[in-house]
């Protein structure tokens, strides 16, 4: 075993988390992947060199392997079937180019969980990893799922153990304690506030305010004075000092949201204040140390925004040293259960009268859209709460768009005969047009989805994301145009 492995880097972390190694000859794969792994918990281990993996695995405890398996390397399928004989439980995920397939599939048939073909997206290594999960022994993969629902708990009501907010849990708990400036992006209603609250509490700045400022409600020619002040006198109506947002921090957090509604002159000057550590109120020739951290928020492409010219690109990359991306609700809906339940313990405790939702009213839940993601469904949780006559909710007592929703899938059942449903409506929405559209195409093509999406003129990566937003894989039996 070697004691010194320069071309290896390794990562101390608690006995509880899982270990991985990552073997790639990429140092840029290998820095990538080591980033999600870690923020998924794994303490992470990597090497670009096959020989120095085997000693590890030799001599170290390993219980998730991440190769990289080159196009027609027998080492590599060697590497697998000599870590199986020593680790049964090893996990092993094999990352392969697009040429390498073949390799792929003797990889799985020497051992390998799990295989992805270069590129993939982070969502692609999550749920990989997630799945090699199972080949651990029972203790640690309890050991290792109770870590990941510990997580929650410290995040002061955010809710979801799907794998997007668990990989959200990670990276909060990862930065929170530095002061480092976040951008989080969104739909309206995701909940970019409570992860904005969330980096404030576990960066343990209780001592210090969390001040929310709405940058799209405040009037453009007065936005200014309230985030930065002003002296008597400094402009009309100006009778007294006024002390800024910024200042009011005191060592806290501001939560700029909706950050993309600032002017550019109002942008500039953040971005001096952001920079220099200062503040200067208007009117005034001083200036008072600034020291609160700065989390900004939008709901708009703030990407595209900097394109044209409507945000200024130094300003963006100094707010996004981390972006986090909240996911919309319809991207995880195995979530949807859990907020449910969350959600009717505080209606019951605030009217003091249980809830509960009838088995009809959560298929209405699972199949909705939820344009409005968790906002949305709060409101029509407490809508619904709010009519119903007894302790049950049906499906009944939920808002229109929902039980129209649940018609429009029924109507799509009833017609290829899966099972029975009620007449069709008279007007279906755009979504509910949309996805039967889709879903005629899947079939009437047999399942392969390259021949569907150039019958609905659209292009493949267009009908995966639409296949995933509209869960129509699980509904029907697709086949895969990939070996």
């Amino acid at each position: 075993m070697h004691t010194s492995l320069n071309s290896a880097q390794e990562t101390e972390r608690p006995n509880s988390q899982v270990q991985i190694l990552i073997v790639d000859a990429d140092p840029q794969m290998r820095l990538v992947c080591a980033e999600m792994a870690a923020s998924l918990g794994y303490a992470i281990r990597t090497t670009g060199d096959l020989e120095i993996a085997s000693d590890i695995l030799h001599g170290q405890l390993v219980e998730v392997l991440l190769l990289c398996l080159p196009w027609g390397t027998k080492r590599g399928l060697d590497l697998i079937t000599e870590v199986k004989l020593l680790h049964p439980n090893i996990g092993i995920v094999v990352m392969t180019g697009s040429t390498s397939v073949n390799d792929a599939v003797e990889a799985l048939r020497r051992g390998a969980s799990d295989y992805l073909t270069k590129p993939f997206t982070v969502d692609d290594l999550f749920e990989a990893l997630r799945r090699a999960m199972c080949d651990l022994g029972p203790q640690r993969r309890s050991e290792w799922t109770n870590s990941s629902k510990g997580l929650m708990k410290d995040m002061g009501g955010m809710v979801g153990r799907s794998i997007k907010m668990e990989r959200i849990f990670r990276v909060i708990s990862q930065i929170g304690p530095s002061d480092k400036g976040v951008l989080i992006l969104g739909e309206s209603g995701t909940g970019k506030e409570m992860v904005a609250r969330a980096l404030h509490r576990v960066a343990n700045k209780l001592n210090g305010p969390f001040l929310p400022v709405d940058c799209g409600s405040i009037v453009p020619s007065l936005f200014e004075a309230e985030l930065f002040g002003y002296i008597k006198g400094a402009f009309t109506g100006a009778f007294r000092d006024k002390q800024g947002l910024l200042a009011s921090a005191k060592g806290g957090t501001v939560f700029l949201d909706e950050i993309g509604e600032l002017s550019l002159d109002v942008q500039a000057k953040l971005l001096r204040t952001l920079q220099s550590k200062e503040i200067r109120p208007i009117g005034s020739n001083r200036t008072t140390h600034f020291d609160s951290r700065i989390i900004a928020a939008t709901s708009r492409d703030i990407s595209k925004m900097v394109d044209s010219g409507a945000f200024r690109l130094d300003l963006f990359y100094r707010l996004s040293v981390v972006t986090l991306r909240v996911p919309p609700l319809r991207s995880r809906k195995e979530d949807i259960p859990l907020l449910v339940s969350h959600f009717l313990k505080k209606l019951s405790s605030k009217r003091g009268t249980p809830r509960s939702l009838s088995g009809e009213a959560m298929k209405c839940m699972m199949k909705y859209h939820w344009p409005g993601n968790v906002r949305e469904l709060e409101n029509a949780l407490e809508r619904a709460s709010a009519l119903v006559e007894g302790t049950v909710i049906e499906a009944d007592n939920l808002p229109t768009p929902l039980q129209e929703s649940a018609r429009v899938s029924a109507e799509f059942r009833q017609l290829y005969g899966t099972s029975s449903a009620a007449s069709s409506p008279s007007i279906r929405s755009l979504i509910a047009v949309e996805r039967d559209a889709i879903e005629r195409a899947i079939l009437a093509t047999g399942g392969d989805k390259l021949k569907a999406a150039k019958l609905l003129g659209i292009g493949k990566t267009t009908l995966y994301r639409k296949l995933r937003e509209y869960e129509i894989a699980d509904r029907i039996t697709i086949k895969s145009n990939n070996p």
